[in-house]
């Protein structure tokens, strides 16, 4: 079965990561996801389904967390590995840049 996929490289922290889009479906430990970080790969991994408008959001979901795995808080706090804190900072990701841009501004 033929795929599509595109991979490129981003640098988090110091450390290159390498950012792999595919349409094949993500499965770990037997469950679906739409992105995956393998830290001792230095890889992201994300389901980019051809109408998938969520496609951004996991984006930053994942680049989040190999940020804060970088910086080292993924080992000495339960909230930098909290699925609902990454989620939460995804999300909100723009509002907040437009916040501080309009703040930057004043």
């Amino acid at each position: 079965m033929e795929t599509n996929k595109r991979i490129r490289t981003v640098g988090i922290l110091g450390t290159i990561y390498t950012i792999e889009d595919t349409t094949e479906k993500i499965i770990i430990d037997g469950f679906e996801v739409d992105g995956v970080v393998d830290y001792s790969e230095k890889e992201i991994k994300i389901y980019k389904h051809p109408h998938d408008h969520l496609y951004d959001i996991t984006l930053r979901h994942e680049i989040i967390h190999a940020t804060l795995y970088e910086s080292g808080l993924a080992d000495s706090s339960e909230w930098a590995t909290n699925e609902e804190m990454v989620d939460w900072f995804a999300i909100q990701w723009e509002k907040l840049e437009m916040i501080i841009e309009d703040a930057l501004l004043i």
